[in-house]
């Protein structure tokens, strides 16, 4: 990582406070009537998912996804939790709090929040 992009992990106690804001709720679904071509459509819908999802990331910034393999990659506690803030906000912008930076001073790139990306040429 270059200067101008931040090493640091946030301060833990900064982390957890961001965190106690969201609520984990299980998403289940009975899966029992599908048929197995059913089933194998799911399965490759959610395999489509897991590309849209990367190809979000890379929207959103440049630097959201080196951040999130740096907490991944970092053992214990505080990289798992880490990990979860950076995939709930796509990127290290509190989502809640106006997009504001909880890792580092970089503000999200203007880019980022246009829909469609103002990159995109209309015709």
């Amino acid at each position: 990582m270059n200067s101008t992009r931040p090493c640091e992990f946030p301060d833990p106690s900064c982390i957890h406070s961001l965190l106690k804001r969201y609520v984990r709720v299980p998403i289940e679904a009975d899966k029992t009537h599908l048929t197995a071509g059913d089933r194998e459509a799911l399965s490759k819908l959610v395999g489509a998912v897991r590309h849209i999802d990367t190809i979000y990331w890379r929207q959103r910034s440049e630097i959201g996804l080196e951040l999130r393999r740096k907490a991944r990659t970092s053992p214990g506690r505080i990289g798992d939790e880490l990990d979860r803030l950076l995939s709930l906000n796509f990127g290290p912008w509190d989502n809640l709090d106006g997009d504001h930076p909880f890792w580092g001073g970089i503000p999200l790139p203007l880019a980022a929040t246009s829909i469609p990306p103002t990159s995109i040429a209309k015709s």
